[in-house]
């Protein structure tokens, strides 16, 4: 995570409470192109997001997500990405709601 945020122009962002940290979340402000159906210019994109259970449902992840948002703007760029395990439902709702959209869905199928 730290060396891409020192390639990409990345920053980490911290949420405490109480005079503990609570979550935090880590943006890489410059990413380029990596796929070949990629847009042809750097994107943002937030590669880890993560609030404490006991603190879920407080603002705190959306409250991140802006400053990631925030930062990802400063650098100038297009978009910001952000993946998500499709069961875990309760981020990807909460994505949604803050208007990210599915761009590339991947598909796996067990073999066992």
């Amino acid at each position: 995570m730290f060396e891409r945020c020192a390639s990409w122009a990345g920053r980490v962002f911290v949420a405490e409470a109480d005079g503990s940290m609570v979550g935090f979340v880590c943006v890489w402000g410059r990413v380029p192109p990596q796929e070949i159906d990629d847009e042809p210019a750097d994107a943002a994109y937030v590669s880890d997001l993560v609030v404490l259970p006991v603190w879920r449902g407080r603002g705190i992840g959306r409250a991140l997500l802006a400053r990631a948002e925030a930062y990802a703007r400063s650098q100038g760029v297009g978009s910001l990405g952000i993946g998500v395990v499709a069961s875990n439902r309760g981020a990807l709702h909460l994505y949604e709601r803050l208007g990210f959209a599915p761009v590339h869905v991947e598909l796996a199928k067990r073999l066992s």
